[in-house]
């Protein structure tokens, strides 16, 4: 069996993310009348680092860090997902609702997904205070956020 896996932003993060753990996905085909669940094991992701903005921050995929100057901070999974999705919508703001659909697959917007949204953005805008740059994610009334490095 041959399949073609599209990959978004949001599927390479999972993949990436997971280096020596096995994880599992759900392929289907076009018509919908073949699912196949295949199990893949990351063991190691060559050149993972991504330079980002113009203030030369590192994100390192392999490592779930980010970097500013000599400042390294640590991402957990949820940051890592939340971040690539704030990149995928840079240099415009990234919508709540874009943003929940991206953190939880399948989630109807509603104000417990856009609450916590919220938290995650503010624990992700601490990683970013930690390294120097407390002001990386900006708030844009009305819409949702921005990823400003």
């Amino acid at each position: 069996m041959t399949a073609q896996l599209k990959l978004t932003s949001a599927s390479l993060v999972r993949l990436l993310s997971v280096t020596g753990a096995r994880t599992d996905f759900v392929l289907a085909s076009a018509d919908g009348e073949t699912t196949v669940r295949v199990g893949l094991t990351v063991s190691s992701v060559p050149d993972a680092e991504l330079l980002l903005g113009r203030r030369n921050v590192v994100l390192d995929w392999s490592r779930w860090t980010i970097a500013y100057g000599h400042n390294r901070g640590s991402l957990s999974r949820m940051e890592l997902r939340l971040l690539a999705a704030l990149m995928d919508s840079a240099p415009e703001a990234a919508t709540r609702e874009h943003l929940v659909s991206r953190l939880w697959e399948g989630a109807h917007r509603g104000s417990d997904c856009e609450r916590a949204v919220a938290v995650w953005v503010f624990a992700l805008r601490r990683k970013f205070a930690a390294i120097g740059l407390p002001r990386a994610i900006r708030t844009v009334r009305g819409t949702g956020y921005r990823l400003s490095i």
